[in-house]
């Protein structure tokens, strides 16, 4: 399993200076959980029932007459929504992430195929290093493992992938549910996707501009040294 090497001495000066600043960013205040999540072209959406009981999952498609269901089934736990879902532009996959108010623990990526059924599932411990989960951030309610991450779907919305804040990498293929072995290939091929959207994240100063940074030294990108200097002058000053 593939992780990057470690932070170079200015990144662990930046990641402790961010760190003091957004240290009650992630403090247990929960907003209401989302009840749709929609795919990027609007085309299909899963349904949270919440709170019932089962937490059912629907997901339905946007059609000239209206919403049509395609499935409907229980959620993964049995209190809590998932926290986000990713849903495909077909409609055939379906990703949820994490639990609400109660990140890290359980199920935190799960997969669903055609008619909602689960093809793969994986707690922490299925795809992070003991190192890596001991060292996230903890809070009453939730195991930060995903602060400063980057999730997407990619090739062709086939598989999923996610980078954490210390580079690690992991992708899911959505057919099979499995975790692909990538190749450096593949590698490289998502560490362009995470260059790409963290330095336009730097560039516009937006809300994930510290996200941003955080990936680009964890991954070590070459141009990411000159832009890490420059927001850390910008704190101090």
């Amino acid at each position: 399993m593939k992780t990057r090497k470690s932070l170079p001495p200015i990144w662990r000066v930046l990641t402790l200076t961010l760190a003091i600043s957004v240290m009650h960013a992630h403090a247990d205040q929960w907003g209401p959980p989302r009840k749709e999540h929609w795919s990027t072209n609007e085309r299909f959406v899963l349904k949270v029932q919440y709170p019932s009981p089962g937490n059912g999952l629907t997901l339905w498609e946007r059609t000239e007459d209206g919403l049509r269901q395609h499935w409907r089934r229980s959620g993964i736990h049995r209190v809590q929504p998932p926290l986000r879902a990713y849903v495909t532009n077909d409609g055939k996959y379906v990703v949820l992430r994490d639990v609400y108010h109660n990140i890290g623990y359980g199920e935190v990526i799960v997969i669903l195929g055609e008619k909602g059924e689960t093809l793969g599932s994986y707690q922490l411990r299925d795809f992070l290093s003991q190192a890596e989960i001991g060292a996230a951030r903890r809070t009453v309610s939730s195991l930060w493992w995903n602060e400063n991450a980057w999730y997407s779907l990619i090739n062709g919305e086939r598989q999923f992938a996610l980078v954490t804040q210390h580079g690690t990498i992991r992708c899911f293929d959505l057919s099979t549910g499995k975790i692909e072995d990538l190749n450096d290939k593949a590698l490289g091929q998502i560490i362009c996707l995470v260059r790409k959207d963290a330095l336009a994240w730097v560039r516009l100063r937006s809300k994930n501009r510290y996200r941003g940074i955080t990936l680009l030294g964890a991954l070590g990108v070459e141009d990411a040294a000159p832009i890490a200097k420059r927001i850390l002058e910008e704190e101090i000053d």
